[in-house]
C-alpha cells in the first residue's frame, strides 16, 4: 500500500525563516512530506478546520496573535494535531511553557538542522500514526522502532507493556520478551514512585484528565539490575476505539546529567583556583580537580620557559619519579604536546590504533613515564591569546582506556582557559609576594637605620644639653666671683667720690670717678653675662614695678656721657613728651638703654 503523504502546516510570517525550513525539509529527503505555508494565524486556523493536517509548525509571534495565546488558539482548534513551536534564540523559557501547554516539541529558528528537524517530525509522525493506524503493518512498525534512537514503550489501559523497542532493551537491560505483558511500573519505575503512577493512570481512566500527557518530564527510571537513572519522558495517548493505549518516548539522560555535573564541578573548581593562592597550590588544585572529575590516571601541567625552548612540568599527579625529569622540547621532538602549545589547539588521541607519528614523542623523550599514554588529550593553556603551557591528560581511565568524548574535550578547553588565568594570577601573586617581602626587608633595614640615627641624635642632644648646663653653671659661678670684689671696688670708689675721707684734688676726683664709672660698666657686663646664662638655663625672671622714666633715662645718660664725650659726642635728654611713670623691670630696661 502506498504511503500517505504527511501534510505539515507551517504558520510563519517571516519569509526567510520559511525558506530555511523548506531547505531543511528538502535535506531530510522525505518525499512523503507535503508542506503548506501561511503567514497569519487566522489563515492557519481556517486551514486546520478543513482537516487533513498531520503536523503544525507554529511561530508564536504572528501579525494577528502573540505568545502562548497563539498556541492555545491553535491547540483548541485542532487538539488532535501535534504542534511543534518555533522560537527565537534565547526563548527557552517560552518554549518550556509551550511544552507544558500541549506543544509536542520546539525548534529554535535559525538553528534548525536537517537531522534535528527529521527527528522532531518523526516523533510527531509516530504519534500520529499510532493514533490513526495502530494496527498497521507490523513490519513497518518494527522498522520504525528499530530505527528509533530513544526508547519507545507502549502500554495498555491496565498499565501492561505491549511494545518495547530495541533502544529500550539496550537502556533498561531487559529483552522484549521479558517485559511484554508485565505491569510497566513494576518493571521500569522505582518503588517509591510506583503508587503515584498507578493513581495517575486510575485518575485518567476515570476522568480523562492526565497531568503527564503531551509533556516532557524528567524523572528517575529503573534498570533490570535495580539501579536508578534519570530519563526524559514524553507520553502520548493512542486514540483507538476501546480502552486507551499510551506510547512513551524515553530518553536516557545519564550522560547529559554527568556532563552537567562535571561542567558544574569544573566551574566551581575554576572559581576556587582564582583565589589568592600561591602558584604551587593553584597547580595542585588544578590537577586534583581534573584527575578526580574525569577519572584520569595521569595529569601534568607543563609550562614554557622564558626562552620558549622547553615545556617543563611544574606539577604532576599519578606518576612517580622526579618532576624535573618531565620536560620536552618545543619542536618536532615534543610530538603532540609541542603541537598543542604551538598551534594553541587541543591535540587528542582516542587510543584506536597506533599513535600517529607526528603526535609521538621522539627519543629520548618517549621514555618519560608520566607522558606515556595510548589515550591522551593535550590542552593548551592560553592567556590573552598567548600560550603559556599545556595541560597533559593521560586518559587511560583507571585502566579502561575510555576515550574522552567531544563534550568532555569542550569542557576541558573551558577549564584549561580558567586554569591558565589561575596560573597567570598565581605568578603575579608570587611576584607580588616576593616584592612585598623585599619591601618589608627594605623598610625594616631603613627603620633600623633611622632608629640608629635617632639614638645618635638623642645622645648628641643629651651631650649638648649637658655642656650647656655646665656652661650656664660656670657663667653663674664666674659672674658671682667677679661681682664680689667688684662691689668692694665700687663701694670704696663711691666713698672716695663722695669725699667721705676728706677733700680730693681735681685730678684725684677725676680718677676716682673713672674708677667708679668703669666699675659700674663692668658690673653691667657681668650682669649681662649672668642674665645670658639664666636665659639659656631657662631661669630668668622679670620683676615689673613702676619707676620714673625721666630719672631712668637721665641716669643712663650720665653713666655713658663720659665715654661719649671722650669720643667727641655730646648727649642731651629731651624728656618733655615722656610719660612720668613706666611699669617694667627697671634693671632690664636699663640693660636695653645701655645696649
Amino acid at each position: 500500500m502506498e504511503e500517505r503523504q504527511i501534510r505539515i502546516l507551517l504558520i510563519e510570517d517571516n519569509p526567510g525563516d520559511t525558506r530555511l525550513l523548506q531547505e531543511a525539509l528538502a535535506e531530510v529527503g522525505e518525499t512523503s512530506i507535503d508542506l503548506e505555508c501561511v503567514s497569519e494565524l487566522s489563515t492557519g486556523l481556517t486551514r486546520l478546520a478543513q482537516g487533513w493536517i498531520d503536523l503544525v509548525l507554529l511561530d508564536l509571534g504572528l501579525p494577528d496573535s502573540q505568545g502562548l495565546e497563539t498556541l492555545g488558539r491553535t491547540h483548541g482548534a485542532a487538539p488532535e494535531v501535534p504542534i511543534v513551536v518555533l522560537t527565537g534564540l534565547g526563548d527557552d523559557s517560552v518554549a518550556v511553557h509551550a511544552l507544558r501547554r500541549g506543544a509536542q516539541d520546539y525548534l529554535v529558528k535559525g538553528q534548525v538542522e536537517s537531522g534535528v528537524l527529521r527527528r522532531t517530525i518523526r516523533y510527531a509522525i509516530e504519534r500520529h500514526r499510532m493514533q490513526v493506524a495502530l494496527r498497521e503493518s507490523e513490519a513497518r512498525k518494527g522498522a520504525i522502532l528499530e530505527a528509533a534512537l530513544d526508547c519507545i514503550v507502549t502500554m495498555d489501559h491496565e498499565g501492561r507493556i505491549v511494545e518495547f523497542n530495541p533502544a529500550a532493551e539496550r537502556t533498561f537491560g531487559y529483552t522484549r520478551a521479558e517485559v511484554l505483558g508485565k505491569e510497566m511500573v513494576e518493571v521500569l519505575i522505582p518503588p517509591a514512585l510506583r503508587e503515584p503512577h498507578r493513581l495517575g493512570l486510575k485518575h485518567y481512566l476515570a476522568t480523562g484528565e492526565g497531568s503527564v500527557l503531551g509533556k516532557r518530564l524528567e524523572m528517575p527510571a529503573m534498570r533490570a539490575d535495580g539501579s536508578e537513572f534519570p530519563v526524559e519522558v514524553a507520553v502520548t495517548r493512542i486514540p483507538l476505539p476501546g480502552p486507551p493505549m499510551f506510547s512513551g518516548a524515553i530518553r536516557d539522560l545519564t550522560e547529559r546529567k554527568r556532563a552537567e555535573k562535571t561542567r558544574h564541578a569544573l566551574y566551581l573548581a575554576s572559581l576556587q583556583i582564582q583565589g589568592p593562592l600561591a602558584l604551587r597550590e593553584r597547580l595542585d588544585r588544578i590537577l586534583q580537580t581534573a584527575q578526580t572529575l574525569l577519572e584520569l590516571e595521569r595529569v601534568n601541567i607543563l609550562l614554557a620557559d622564558r626562552e620558549g625552548q622547553w615545556l617543563q612540568a611544574m606539577a604532576s599527579l599519578g606518576t612517580e619519579g622526579p618532576i624535573g625529569a618531565i620536560r620536552v622540547p618545543i619542536g618536532p621532538e615534543g610530538g603532540g604536546i609541542a603541537q598543542a602549545y604551538l598551534n594553541r589547539q587541543i591535540v587528542a588521541w582516542d587510543g584506536k590504533g597506533r599513535v600517529p607519528e607526528p603526535l609521538r614523542l621522539q627519543p629520548p623523550y618517549d621514555r618519560i613515564e608520566a607522558l606515556r599514554s595510548q589515550v591522551f588529550a593535550n590542552v593548551p593553556l592560553i592567556v590573552q591569546g598567548r600560550a603559556i603551557g599545556v595541560l597533559v591528560l593521560g586518559a587511560d581511565r583507571k585502566g579502561s582506556r575510555r576515550p574522552l568524548d567531544a563534550a568532555t574535550l569542550e569542557l576541558l578547553q573551558l577549564f584549561a582557559a580558567q586554569a591558565a588565568l589561575a596560573i597567570e594570577h598565581g605568578r603575579l601573586y608570587e611576584a607580588q609576594r616576593m616584592a612585598a617581602i623585599q619591601l618589608e626587608a627594605t623598610v625594616e633595614a631603613r627603620t633600623r637605620e633611622l632608629q640608629d640615627a635617632n639614638a645618635k641624635l638623642e645622645a648628641a642632644v643629651r651631650l649638648a644639653e649637658e655642656a650647656s648646663r655646665h656652661k650656664s653653671e660656670f657663667l653663674a659661678n664666674t659672674s658671682h666671683e667677679f661681682r664680689t670684689p667688684l662691689n668692694s671696688i665700687l663701694g670704696f670708689s663711691e666713698l672716695l667720690k663722695d669725699r667721705r675721707f676728706g677733700p680730693l684734688t681735681e685730678k684725684e676726683a677725676c680718677y676716682v670717678n673713672n674708677i667708679w664709672t668703669s666699675g659700674k660698666h663692668l658690673l653691667h657686663v657681668i650682669n649681662d653675662i649672668l642674665d645670658l646664662s639664666k636665659v639659656e638655663a631657662g631661669r630668668i625672671e622679670l620683676k615689673s614695678e613702676p619707676f620714673h622714666l625721666t630719672d631712668a633715662l637721665q641716669a643712663t645718660l650720665n653713666t655713658i656721657r663720659p665715654q661719649a664725650e671722650a669720643k667727641g659726642v655730646q648727649l642731651q635728654l629731651n624728656g618733655d613728651r615722656c610719660p612720668p611713670t613706666l611699669v617694667a623691670d627697671p634693671t632690664r630696661f636699663n640693660q636695653i638703654l645701655y645696649n
